[in-house]
């Protein structure tokens, strides 16, 4: 079976959106579909020779089995802000050529897939779809944001206008898939009467976590975060949490791997709490080094305080955590609790407050090597029961296919 995948990032070399995307696209493959990753536009990422050279001749590669089409060409998406004739032109031609594309494979696919925020493309391709016979299929982690920020959007005109244009394009899609109940909540609602949907929660390629084996690295021993390093992730409250403790363990390091232009302000804390020596900035690293920047750590750690987004998603590195099968520190919103125990599978201290995760760190630190290895294969267990993906692709399809026979049935 084909399954195009419409995705609006950089791919397959992205953040977490992309990393969940290319996690059950290759377990698709595997099982012998063939899956396309329709990329909108092109970003610059680190290609291989061999994918350059086949982005430059034919705008496209294949990465572990999964064919990815660059629909808007071999030129790259500019970066920073302006070129904004330039970002509208590689869009648009995009979409025109993702729609070509797609209108070429008629009676190949049952459904399209997308990854998408925009309500433009979601009234674009519910068009391209009901074109070729088949189902636009949504996915989506979180909340749109026209709820994040709802406060924003209200005080004007054209934020009402725009909620408003979201809600008609939430009526588009023929079927949904949602990472939690939370979002089922919100969107099928809002969707068409009697709308299908597929709960996934996050998925992890979690043989990808069982090949590094822990070894001492330059900072060993260390507590490790690895992601966006917004604000949003609490990377400030880690940081204060740090301090709290760093005396009384003075072997410890905090390392953080990512990247955001917060980091500057958080390099300052840093200085200010005279932790120079003890925080680590790596930058963003490879999402192939991520699994061993955290099999080598001692700990793991997220700080995430309290927000719409958190209360109401489950954050992809808190599988990619628990899959290394060491003791992870995550404070307790959302998801979490419907997953992980405090003491069993995790360490899960209050949100919002660097004084209750410093305490969660220094019991973990204390805590005895026996129980944080039992700590660990508990949140490995979670991980491979709940975030597997090559399972959650099998849903995916298996959905697919009943939403295809469904159709059969009433045509």
């Amino acid at each position: 079976m084909y399954i195009p995948i419409i995705y609006t990032g950089s791919f397959p070399y992205g953040k977490a959106s992309a990393n969940r995307v290319l996690s059950y696209a290759v377990e698709m493959a595997k099982c012998g579909h063939e899956v396309e990753v329709i990329s909108l536009v092109t970003y610059d990422q680190p290609f291989t020779d061999e994918e350059r050279e086949d982005l430059i001749r034919r705008s496209a590669i294949t990465y572990r089995g999964v064919n990815v089409h660059y629909a808007s060409g071999k030129d790259f998406w500019p970066r920073g802000e302006g070129y904004k004739v330039r970002k509208l032109w590689l869009y648009l031609r995009g979409i025109l050529s993702a729609r070509s594309l797609l209108n070429k494979r008629k009676g190949d696919y049952l459904s399209i897939m997308m990854l998408s925020s925009s309500i433009f493309q979601y009234f674009w391709f519910s068009s391209v779809a009901k074109r070729n016979n088949a189902k636009l299929v949504i996915e989506r982690a979180e909340l749109p944001s026209i709820e994040q920020n709802k406060s924003k959007y209200e005080k004007s005109f054209l934020g009402r206008l725009l909620i408003y244009f979201t809600k008609k394009a939430f009526k588009k899609p023929d079927a949904w898939i949602l990472e939690t109940q939370h979002l089922v909540d919100y969107y099928i609602p809002l969707a068409k009467p009697n709308c299908p949907y597929l709960v996934v929660p996050m998925t992890v390629d979690i043989a990808k976590y069982s090949l590094p084996t822990k070894m001492l690295s330059p900072y060993s021993p260390y507590i490790a975060y690895c992601g966006n390093m917004s604000e949003a992730d609490g990377i400030s409250i880690l940081i204060k949490a740090f301090a709290l403790v760093a005396e009384k363990f003075p072997s410890y390091k905090l390392v953080l791997a990512g990247d955001s232009s917060a980091v500057p302000a958080q390099k300052q804390l840093v200085t200010e709490l005279d932790l120079n020596n003890r925080v680590v900035f790596l930058g963003r690293i490879s999402s192939e080094a991520v699994p061993q920047f955290l099999t080598n750590a001692s700990f793991l750690a997220l700080a995430s305080p309290t927000s719409i987004r958190s209360t109401t998603t489950m954050p992809c590195k808190v599988g990619e955590y628990l899959c290394t099968a060491n003791p992870v520190i995550v404070t307790n919103l959302g998801e979490i609790p419907k997953y992980l125990t405090d003491g069993v599978s995790a360490f899960l201290p209050e949100a919002d407050s660097p004084e209750k995760f410093a305490k969660a760190l220094e019991k973990a630190m204390n805590t005895d090597r026996d129980t944080l290895i039992s700590i660990g294969r508990e949140g490995y267990k979670v991980a491979e029961a709940n975030f597997n993906s090559t399972v959650q692709a099998k849903r995916i399809v298996d959905f697919l296919i009943e939403l295809a026979e469904k159709q059969s049935l009433l045509l």
